[in-house]
């Protein structure tokens, strides 16, 4: 992933979303991480929190 996407995608979702939070560079990067260590499979397994 190039160096500079996740920074322009901040970016471009605090323009489109402008009212929604946690789409910081930093929170970006942290989704990513997750995505990254934790395949589909094993997410699916994790229980739903409840309200």
């Amino acid at each position: 992933m190039g160096a500079k996407i996740i920074d322009l995608l901040a970016k471009d979702l605090k323009t489109e979303f402008p009212k929604l939070k946690g789409f910081s560079v930093r929170n970006l990067k942290y989704m990513r991480k997750f995505a990254m260590d934790y395949p589909p499979t094993v997410v699916e397994q994790l229980p739903i929190a409840s309200e």
